[in-house]
């Protein structure tokens, strides 16, 4: 049976005819015309659902099956007896929406949804109304005022996005995209109980020695937003509350619940976890804040397609993959984490599809709302994006991890450099961490062993996505020792105590837009060193604001005097 998709109906488009307005400039979609999406309805006798697939095949030279879409690669020669067929069986259909592509990997699809925020002293139904635009209903995010989702009755979501931002009325409004986001890792399946980060003589972030300190409070949770973790792990199961699957709605954040082409690859949540706060148990590994807790939030899912004809089976090939989540899952994602699960910490190993106002204010809100207003901090991977280096790079970071507050990490290998694609420091990487000026910090992001699924382990889980469970580790470690810093405040205790790594290659320099210490585009501040981190924590107190007031010391903390100034930390030398 052939269940959830998309269709898409054929139409002659300028390239650049769909935009949708991210503050106030224009982020163009090129439509794709040689894939289709097709979805049935579920009550269609199956002799005719195989008999209308079988018309639809002989168009196509690939096809591709999934429980989310079912994806079509149409000849070139082939399209109007496509389209035709799908006139003479429309009514067997149950969607018509078109797709974007952004480049050759990243294809979107528009819901019937628009992501709104209202300006104060405007009426939402009035403008919908002035506007003609075709809506059954709307509502209100529960926790973010002004802020909607408008659900139209249409195809139709771009066009009337565009249109009411356009009327000056709305702070955004975007069309709710779905599409294949990038989980920043890989695995294989050879574990050896070696922790680069943890044991490396050479380059480690010095958790040995915060753990005479605190391995992490049970008050201190951190919220995992990826495609679901192992309940039952045994090396995560004691340390696993209860969270939220935002694809279903439901409390049930498993990555095998929706059939075989999810549950045998949604590996990349229960590897993330196991990195923040697998069990110090006598078997597998110890995460970096094992006595924390994890905060398990679904936020997508894997489709698997291959080059068979359908049902496919088994092995599956790594590059007919793609991982799928949808704007409002991670908004309300980030809703449940910090409001209804309590998170101190949210860990973010993943690229949202394109730059997104909707989850762009989320974030702004969490981080000033969340944690009864001390803020929850929001860690993320810059990304693992190869980059031809003789290009001029300034920001090659992804969307997400380019937030002001959030805290951005890239990967190092375990001699201390930048990981590159290539053979370095005695292991491959298929990865180059993205750098830039948004580059806050670096962490192991290399051979890392982790947990996975079916109770197992891997040795080689790598990229950002590695590397940013154990900034997220280290964040819950801060907190357990001093719960009372607000979230800029741990942001800057984790970069001014970094390791400057590999000082030999990295030229640390001052930087008007780094000022907490010497920063450099490849690495950020450095490497995150735990232990003096936790230090620093266990010394700080009580602050005031201090506007337009700069106040630097290399002096030692005083927890009487401490000043936040321009959203950054300084200390004042006590005389």
């Amino acid at each position: 049976m052939i269940l959830l998709g998309f269709v898409v109906i054929s139409s002659t488009v300028n390239a650049q005819s769909a935009y949708y307005y991210y503050r106030d400039n224009k982020v163009f979609l090129n439509k794709n015309e040689s894939i289709r999406y097709l979805s049935y309805n579920r009550n269609i006798p199956e002799d005719l659902l195989a008999y209308v697939d079988s018309l639809l095949s002989e168009c196509c030279s690939k096809i591709d099956t999934s429980s989310f879409f079912n994806k079509y690669y149409l000849k070139t020669d082939k399209q109007t007896a496509f389209e035709y067929v799908i006139d003479q069986y429309d009514t067997i259909f149950n969607l018509n929406t078109p797709n974007y592509a952004e480049n050759d990997s990243l294809t979107l699809y528009p819901t019937r949804e628009i992501l709104l925020k209202i300006k104060e002293s405007n009426s939402l139904q009035t403008i919908l109304t002035e506007q003609n635009v075709p809506y059954s209903h709307y509502i209100e995010d529960d926790y973010s005022n002004r802020c909607y989702t408008v659900f139209l009755t249409t195809d139709s979501a771009i066009k009337y996005a565009s249109i009411l931002y356009e009327t000056g009325y709305f702070e955004y409004a975007e069309p709710n995209l779905v599409g294949s986001i990038a989980n920043f890792g890989y695995y294989d399946n050879t574990y050896f109980p070696q922790q680069l980060a943890v044991l490396n003589t050479d380059v480690n972030i010095n958790v040995l020695p915060a753990w005479e300190i605190t391995t992490g409070d049970t008050a201190i949770k951190v919220a995992v937003l990826d495609c679901g973790i192992e309940l039952d792990h045994p090396d995560l199961v004691d340390n696993l509350v209860e969270g939220y699957d935002a694809v279903h709605d439901e409390n049930h954040p498993s990555p095998v619940c929706c059939g075989w082409n999810e549950s045998e690859l949604d590996n990349h949540g229960t590897c993330c976890a196991g990195i923040i706060g697998a069990s110090d148990n006598e078997e597998g590994i110890v995460g970096i804040s094992h006595t924390s807790k994890i905060v398990p939030i679904r936020i997508g899912h894997t489709i698997v397609y291959g080059t068979k004809e359908p049902p496919h089976e088994p092995p599956y090939s790594q590059t007919h993959i793609k991982y799928i989540s949808k704007y409002s899952w991670v908004v309300d994602a980030f809703n449940h984490a910090c409001y209804l699960d309590g998170a101190s910490v949210i860990s973010c190993s993943f690229s949202n599809m394109l730059p997104s106002s909707a989850i762009e204010s989320k974030i702004n809100e969490i981080t000033e709302n969340g944690r009864n207003g001390k803020g929850c901090v929001v860690v993320a991977g810059a990304g693992n994006t190869y980059i031809d280096n003789s290009l001029p790079i300034w920001d090659t970071l992804n969307y997400l991890s380019r937030h002001p507050n959030v805290i951005s990490v890239g990967s190092i290998n375990p001699c201390g450099n930048r990981v590159k694609k290539g053979y370095y420091c005695g292991h491959q990487s298929t990865y180059n961490s993205c750098y830039g000026d948004s580059l806050d910090v670096v962490a192991p992001g290399i051979q890392i062993p982790t947990t996975q699924l079916n109770g197992e382990y891997v040795s080689a889980f790598s990229g950002t996505s590695s590397a940013t469970p154990h900034v997220s580790g280290l964040a819950a470690l801060i907190l357990s020792v001093n719960p009372c810093l607000t979230w800029n405040e741990v942001k800057y205790v984790i970069e001014t105590t970094c390791t400057k790594v590999s000082p030999d290659i990295y030229d640390y320099e001052d930087n008007s837009n780094h000022p907490n210490g010497t920063w450099n585009n490849e690495v950020g501040y450095g490497l995150v060193n735990a232990y003096q981190a936790l230090l620093m924590a266990q010394q700080l107190g009580g602050y005031s604001f201090v506007s337009d007031r700069l106040i630097i010391t290399d002096e030692t903390w005083n927890t009487n005097k401490f000043f936040l100034t321009s959203s950054h930390l300084f200390s004042v030398k006590i005389q």
